[in-house]
């Protein structure tokens, strides 16, 4: 006989509480970075005394911080000391380098009565351009991007049929990954990779084992786009930037689109109700980062149309992210 125990709900204000105060886990994540202690994990159980020596801290206080690590699910205990479950594990994959976004978080009041993105009072000057201007630290990003879309692109290419396509071009591709998902499952296909000089430039092994398939063209999508393909993909590029930026880019790609091309925006699709959904937080991330935003169907639709497109679909893929596929109008 199986007891079933009921498992009680928290009252609406410990609930409350708790996301009061989640800002603590953001900083547990910041000690246990710049004290190595997932890497420092990753060959076996250490002790509390263990990891103290190594990294210089009071061990009591460290007991406590690796304690809560575990009430978390990165970590877990035993006789041998502690040890990284699953979470833990892909948790040692991330590199310290976001600082500099956590420091714009308290500016979300004056984002939200300005308008204007929370990086603009906290460093002056946009996410880009802080990227751009701290090389280290774009490298991080870049790299936290690609875990934190993990799947992401094998889920698009296999949700979308590029049926009837022979030429896309994956406009501010980055280093390619989506673009090299969907010319690996179709080898019909070939790709054009275009984004900003220092990035087309830089050695990407994986592009490269494609590049019978793969054009490299270096611009930038604020002043033009190739011409001609059959696809235009725009992955993680129209939320990142305010409206008017926004729409620039799609008159970009609109100029450049043949009359039976397709553009195919890769991004979360906020919901309509008060569904959950990660595409919330992400919203409030871009508010403070970019400027950008994230939007629903309707929005989107409304969004393309100003820039000369008609939305013909949306179409789910097993990630966090969907497809909307526009035509010319």
């Amino acid at each position: 006989m199986t007891v079933t125990q009921d498992v009680p709900t928290l009252p609406p204000t410990v609930q409350v509480y708790g996301m009061y105060t989640s800002v603590v886990v953001t900083q547990i994540f910041r000690v246990a970075f710049d004290h190595r202690l997932f890497t420092r994990l990753l060959d076996g159980a250490r002790t509390s005394a263990e990891l103290a020596t190594a990294t210089g801290t009071h061990e009591r206080s460290l007991h406590r911080l690796l304690r809560s690590m575990c009430g978390l699910g990165l970590l877990s205990s035993s006789t041998q000391g502690w040890a990284l479950t699953p979470l833990g594990s892909a948790a040692s994959e991330f590199e310290p380098g976001f600082a500099w976004a956590e420091a714009t978080v308290s500016e979300l009041g004056r984002a939200v009565e300005t308008g204007r993105a929370g990086m603009s009072f906290s460093h002056g000057l946009t996410a880009f351009e802080y990227l751009a201007e701290h090389p280290d630290e774009g490298a991080h990003f870049d790299h936290g991007m690609t875990l934190v879309n993990a799947g992401e692109p094998q889920a698009v290419a296999h949700a979308y049929d590029f049926a009837g396509v022979e030429r896309v071009v994956d406009v501010g591709g980055g280093t390619g990954t989506l673009l090299v998902e969907v010319l690996r499952r179709r080898p019909e296909l070939h790709g054009v990779l275009f984004d900003l000089p220092r990035t087309i430039e830089s050695p990407i092994p994986e592009v490269d084992a494609l590049r019978a398939r793969i054009e490299l063209i270096a611009g930038d999508f604020f002043d033009a786009v190739p011409s001609g393909a059959d696809a235009y993909v725009l992955s993680h590029v129209v939320h990142d930037w305010p409206e008017q930026q926004a729409l620039a880019i799609l008159a970009r790609v609109r100029e450049a689109i043949p009359p039976s091309g397709r553009l195919l925006i890769v991004e979360m699709v906020m919901p309509a109700d008060d569904t959950p959904h990660p595409a919330h937080m992400l919203d409030i991330t871009m508010m403070l980062l970019t400027g950008g935003e994230e939007r629903t169907e309707d929005e989107y639709a409304e969004l393309l149309a100003r820039a000369g497109f008609r939305l013909e679909r949306v179409i789910p893929t097993r990630a966090a992210v969907s497809v909307l596929e526009a035509i010319p109008s």
